[in-house]
């Protein structure tokens, strides 16, 4: 049986009975209310009712089917199900699921993509708590689809692990959920990376020591890309500060001193501890 969309036409939903002959629909159109539709096979009736939107989401989002999930939720809005805020939930959760399946340049797509989402919520991706601003991360878990943040060089190690077991039960003829192209093609560790660190600026990093990532990624060409959208946002000063202090460090860890200097002599908010007395005073450069 094939569900369509009722404007557009478009199948949404294919539904397989297995064995039987001819699958026929039990309908009465005089009294039938359109919440439940009861379909004969040749040895069962079996009974469906819609779901409600967020729990279709959800499921579709389980099965990492991403582009289906949004194409839902995008569907929906345009009826009226559903809120633009719930739009950019979703892209933000998509987001996630993405970044913790490794494929940080669409995790980001995604994140630019909702307007609801915080950028202290990456700051645990980038630093280990306890930090400055650890106080200012949303304790937001969305629908519980992905584990708790934690340093993007550990959701790496964690991703390879997965790539690995997913191999081994691949042969021994179990599907898993991971990506094909990681099974087929294994990433290692230095291009995982690379892409994060271009994509979000990864790796942990304390506000006091600068990280040789031109080490990991070849020279300090990549592009931080996720901080430097969100320097144009309307911003809280403490996580503005964040912001615009990470991405100085990263500029420095990378080497790119003309980075260094157009942020400095720009309109800043970056801060710089103290390490003897303890304090938080404002950050200047030097030339």
């Amino acid at each position: 049986m094939e569900v369509y969309h009722k404007k557009s036409g478009r199948c949404i939903q294919s539904i397989s009975f297995g064995g039987g002959v001819g699958a026929s629909v039990v309908v009465d159109e005089e009294v039938g209310s359109g919440k439940l539709v009861a379909v004969a096979t040749s040895n069962k009736v079996i009974c469906y009712r819609k779901l409600p939107s967020e729990e279709q989401i959800k499921d579709v989002l389980r099965k990492k089917n991403f582009k289906e999930a949004i194409a839902l939720v995008e569907e929906l809005e345009c009826d009226g199900e559903l809120s633009k805020d719930m739009l950019s939930f979703v892209h933000a959760q998509v987001g996630f699921l993405l970044l913790f399946d490794l494929h940080f340049e669409e995790a980001v797509n995604h994140f630019l993509l909702s307007e609801t989402m915080q950028p202290s919520e990456i700051f645990p991706f980038i630093m280990r708590d306890p930090n400055h601003w650890s106080l200012l991360v949303p304790r937001n878990r969305y629908w519980g689809l992905h584990p708790p943040p934690k340093p993007v060089e550990d959701v790496v190690d964690d991703g390879l692990l997965a790539i690995q077991r997913a191999t081994f039960l691949r042969k021994a003829g179990v599907e898993t959920l991971i990506d094909d192209d990681f099974l087929l093609n294994p990433p290692s560790r230095a291009d995982l990376l690379e892409s994060a660190i271009k994509n979000i600026i990864s790796m942990p990093l304390s506000l006091t020591t600068a990280v040789p990532w031109g080490k990991v990624n070849g020279g300090g060409c990549c592009r931080i890309r996720y901080l430097e959208v969100c320097r144009e946002k309307e911003l809280t000063l403490p996580v503005r500060e964040g912001v615009d202090t990470l991405l100085m460090y990263l500029y420095r860890a990378l080497n790119r001193i003309n980075d260094m200097e157009k942020l400095a002599s720009s309109e800043n908010s970056c801060i710089v501890e103290k390490q003897k007395e303890s304090k938080i005073r404002k950050f200047t450069f030097i030339r």
